[in-house]
């Protein structure tokens, strides 16, 4: 790993881990006289969850934020930074100012060794609307 980058992860406490798993457990408890339909409903669940913890993540480096590996924001791109959440999950909504450029929602949900705001209060510049809000969010 590079000592440059930061990686933040899916918690398993996660509701977004947690509520797939109890349906696909219901599931199994419905199907329960038929054992290898069981076993399919069980597979199925375990390859959902384990794509969800593969699928989100978010990277913090010294050159700016980057989600799912294809998604990223520099940290001289970014305008504006505000908090929002949808379906009840914190996201920072970016947004760059730029024409015809998509904002970016980073997952504050996500857990690494630290706090996601800690990671942007320390890496972003003086200047950044990110590291206002992180510093925002730490001291308060």
């Amino acid at each position: 790993m590079d000592k440059s980058e930061e990686h933040f992860h899916l918690p398993l406490q996660s509701p977004v881990v947690w509520l797939p798993a109890l349906a696909y457990v219901a599931l199994a408890v419905y199907a329960w006289p038929h054992h290898v339909l069981v076993a399919i409903i069980l597979a199925k669940g375990t390859l959902v969850i384990a794509v969800l913890r593969t699928a989100i993540r978010l990277t913090v480096s010294d050159e700016g934020v980057r989600i799912n590996w294809f998604k990223r924001m520099l940290w001289s791109e970014v305008a504006t930074a505000r908090q929002t959440s949808f379906l009840g999950l914190p996201y920072l909504y970016l947004h760059t100012g730029f024409y015809k450029r998509y904002p970016l929602y980073v997952p504050l949900y996500v857990r690494g060794m630290r706090t996601v705001e800690a990671a942007l209060a320390e890496r972003a510049p003086a200047s950044n609307p990110l590291r206002t809000y992180a510093q925002s969010r730490i001291h308060a």
